[in-house]
């Protein structure tokens, strides 16, 4: 999965940026429209116009910031990034070796107890998952 956060982000921003330039056209083109006073429904039109363009900027806005939080809650591991110090390798490894032992250990105790642990016993095989 690792390097999906980066395209997404990637991706998010290309929308945005053609949502952007298709907005700035649309506004453009908002500026340029002949707007005569005495016509009511031509006013109607272009007030409806600059709406649905007003709409569409809060809908590239709210993109954009919804990519910024996705890449924020990211961590490292969903950025790609894999550790490269020497420190933080040492620490990584010892944290797993630890679960490693306490999850041995937790085992040990249940097969103490007497229960037996039978690989795919939850898919239907002969093998029971508690004390016998």
């Amino acid at each position: 999965m690792a390097g999906k956060g980066n395209e997404a982000g990637t991706r998010a921003e290309r929308l945005r940026a053609a949502l952007t330039h298709e907005i700035d056209r649309c506004v453009e083109a908002l500026q340029q429209a002949q707007v005569v006073k005495t016509d009511v429904v031509g006013i109607a039109r272009h007030l409806r116009c600059i709406a649905s363009v007003a709409r569409a900027e809060k809908a590239a806005q709210s993109l954009m910031a919804k990519a910024e939080r996705h890449e924020a809650e990211m961590s490292d591991d969903d950025r790609g990034h894999e550790p490269d110090d020497p420190v933080e390798l040492e620490r990584d490894g010892r944290e797993l070796q630890s679960r490693l032992d306490r999850l041995r250990a937790t085992i040990e105790r249940k097969r103490m107890a007497g229960w037996n642990f039978t690989p795919r016993a939850e898919a239907g095989g002969e093998g029971n998952a508690g004390p016998s």
